[in-house]
């Protein structure tokens, strides 16, 4: 039989892929829970492969920054 650990390449914790992808571990929570990072679930924690949060990192990237609606301009007051 094989553990989580064994069927996952290089596998990082989500602590790891936050540090790795400069966001909060939180934040690939919610990537992972969406379905936008895939992931074993390993205990209380997961399990991601390397190439995974590599190829998360680039898509990412290739987004942008997500840029504020007006509305939150005037009530900002930018």
């Amino acid at each position: 039989m094989f553990t989580t650990l064994e069927i996952v390449k290089d596998p990082v914790t989500t602590a790891t892929a936050a540090q790795m992808l400069d966001i909060s571990r939180w934040a690939v929570l919610k990537a992972i829970s969406t379905g936008r990072l895939t992931a074993e679930s390993f205990g209380r924690d997961y399990a991601i492969e390397r190439e995974e949060v590599e190829r998360y990192r680039r898509e990412r990237k290739l987004t942008g920054p997500r840029k504020r609606r007006p509305a939150q301009d005037a009530q900002t007051g930018a």
